[in-house]
């Protein structure tokens, strides 16, 4: 048996994100499929596929775990992984937060290689989509006002302007700003609360 076993010899993968998009308003969980191709002509083993936090669960080819070592692919072949997240939004923000970040950690011919993975804990109103990571956003509000909810926290997902319209922050509403402009998978969320009066 002949394997590429290469510093360059990597495997391709079906994506590099793994994002669980799903609004969590029960407890609930959801699972997403990726592949790993091996594009050789020889077998190519993956030395190591690892998870790190507990939110998510591994299936590999039909095995469960949240580490396997010394995966062979066979020659223009793949393997099957299965993510699953769980996640109860009614918990607090220490055990279900908000947006929560992860990665599958895989080495391949000594190279460390990594596939992302993002879900959405906390029930909150997102602004202006979970997707806006890194991108800027003009709402339009057409002359009225926007009342932001004060029940649940507020999400300002990337850069987002207000035009054309108020924008009216009752009183103790929360607001959390996270993926700003930065491409970073990985940014940390930023926070501050708004104690302003209802005008």
């Amino acid at each position: 048996m002949e394997f590429a076993d290469g510093n360059t010899d990597l495997p391709k993968y079906s994506t590099d994100t793994i994002r669980f998009d799903t609004v969590f308003t029960t407890l609930g969980s959801a699972i997403r499929i990726f592949k790993i191709y091996n594009p050789y002509d020889k077998f190519l083993k993956i030395q190591k596929i690892e998870l790190g936090q507990s939110f998510f669960r591994l299936n590999v080819d039909g095995l469960p775990g949240n580490s396997f070592e010394n995966l062979e692919i066979r020659p223009k072949d793949s393997l099957y992984v299965f993510v699953e997240v769980t996640v109860n939004p009614d918990m607090p923000v220490s055990q279900s937060p908000f947006i929560i970040l992860d990665s599958l950690n895989l080495l391949v011919n000594n190279v460390a290689q990594k596939i992302y993975l993002e879900a959405w804990g906390q029930n909150a109103n997102y602004f202006p989509a979970k997707s806006n990571q890194g991108q800027i956003s003009l709402l339009d509000l057409q002359g009225t006002t926007l009342v932001l909810d004060n029940t649940l926290p507020n999400i300002f997902y990337g850069v987002v302007y207000f035009d054309n319209g108020k924008l009216q922050i009752p009183k103790g509403t929360k607001i959390y700003v996270y993926g700003g402009i930065t491409k970073a998978k990985n940014s940390q969320m930023r926070h501050f609360f708004i104690m302003m009066e209802e005008s």
